[in-house]
């Protein structure tokens, strides 16, 4: 129990001043509701007002809540300085952390773009492989190659010149 307490102090402080706040509340709302019913004649004293004067001064609650707040307040003041300390530690690996994530991210979307570019590689050369061959005869060649001298340019734009110099 005590451990949970000290290793959430600030959840502790935060409890703390809830209820103390609550129970501020519930003073504050007693003192505006009552009201003297008579007032007194203007050269009488009431004693009632001499009571709520001193009731103002120091109510129980507030120095309970003052007490409360300042041992809380050295509490805070005692462990802050390990806190801090912890912090600085671990921010450097926090921040090694977020950097490998990052990086991690990073390579998972490049492989995704890479995959998806093989994927649709893969389906490209898939459908050219289950194209049919045309059938290629030894005829069907000599007639290529005349066509392609005849399509061509004129021999004498590009005459037949011996290596031979002499």
């Amino acid at each position: 129990m005590i451990e949970f307490i000290l290793n959430n102090i600030p959840l502790v402080i935060i409890i703390i001043g809830g209820i103390l706040s609550l129970l501020g509340r519930k003073e504050n709302n007693k003192d505006t509701s009552t009201k003297p019913i008579n007032p007194l004649p203007p050269g009488k004293k009431d004693i009632r007002q001499a009571e709520k004067t001193t009731e103002k001064k120091e109510k129980p609650f507030d120095v309970l809540k003052r007490e409360m707040e300042e041992k809380l307040r050295q509490e805070v003041q005692k462990h802050l300085p390990t806190v801090t300390q912890q912090a600085k530690k671990i921010r450097p690996v926090i921040e090694e952390k977020k950097t490998e994530v990052v990086q991690t991210a990073q390579t998972t979307k490049q492989l995704q773009q890479e995959y998806t570019n093989l994927k649709t590689e893969l389906s490209r050369k898939q459908a050219m492989a289950s194209q049919p061959l045309p059938n290629r005869s030894a005829h069907k060649v000599v007639e290529g190659i005349i066509w392609s001298e005849i399509l061509g340019p004129p021999r004498a734009k590009k005459p037949f010149r011996p290596n031979n110099k002499i």
